[in-house]
């Protein structure tokens, strides 16, 4: 019975993430959240990304980018990226990832948070998705910016922290980056709390705790568009001055 649940919750979270993930990559249009400090004045604009859309969808970033930019924002950008340079720890912390994720890694070389999802995405070529482009191709000036992120390293060693070591079979050792993943991944159980307390609130938290170290009067965050309700709990949690702006 309880595995029968937790295949339940499984199910509703991939269709519920997929249909809030597939409704802005097939119908695009740049959101953007205005946070402003009642006591400083400090302002902070979200713009929320998505990872898989349209070439007009990214113009319309670039273009939001450049005007920040010229207004004398700092920003703030997503990426999940592994630190460590030894080439053995780089395949072993990737065959975790993909064992935790349950699924291949991106082809577009990163690490990509978001992949299981764009499976349901249709593969009509008239649709014209891409991936996200590169930052700098975005207008992002990288000398007035900082990641978000922590390292792939880090996520997962905190992931290992409360739950164990991630344990590889042969079948992941055996398989290589290119093709399907048929190995099997981790419980059904371990995955959810990965995703739900990791991939989101983990990741929040530490987007959280980088935006306060900046001290910054204006800010702009790019981020994944389903991070920005925990972003804004956790924030508000830490100072409570700070409010949504609405236009």
């Amino acid at each position: 019975m309880r595995k029968v649940v937790f295949a339940l919750i499984g199910c509703m979270i991939i269709v519920s993430c997929a249909r809030m993930i597939l409704k802005p990559i097939l119908n695009p249009k740049l959101e953007e959240a205005k946070l402003f400090h009642s006591n400083t004045q400090a302002e902070v604009v979200f713009l929320s990304m998505i990872h898989m859309s349209s070439p007009s969808f990214y113009k319309d970033v670039a273009r939001k980018v450049d005007s920040l930019n010229g207004l004398g924002f700092f920003f703030i950008y997503e990426s999940v990226t592994i630190e460590v340079e030894d080439s053995v720890q780089r395949d072993l912390l990737k065959r975790k990832y993909r064992k935790v994720w349950g699924t291949q890694l991106s082809s577009i070389g990163r690490v990509d948070t978001s992949s299981q999802m764009f499976k349901a995405v249709p593969s009509d070529k008239e649709k014209n998705l891409i991936y996200q482009p590169k930052y700098s191709d975005l207008n992002l000036d990288l000398s007035k910016a900082t990641r978000g992120d922590p390292s792939l390293e880090t996520l997962i060693a905190a992931f290992e922290q409360k739950n164990g070591e991630i344990e590889l079979s042969d079948c992941d050792f055996e398989t290589g980056f290119e093709g399907d993943y048929k190995c099997s991944p981790l419980s059904l159980s371990l995955r959810l709390d990965f995703r739900e307390n990791y991939i989101l609130g983990y990741r929040d938290s530490i987007l959280v705790e980088r935006f306060i170290s900046l001290n910054q009067p204006k800010v702009a965050i790019i981020y994944g568009t389903n991070h920005f309700k925990g972003f804004y709990k956790r924030l508000r949690d830490y100072d409570s001055d700070w409010k949504e702006v609405r236009d």
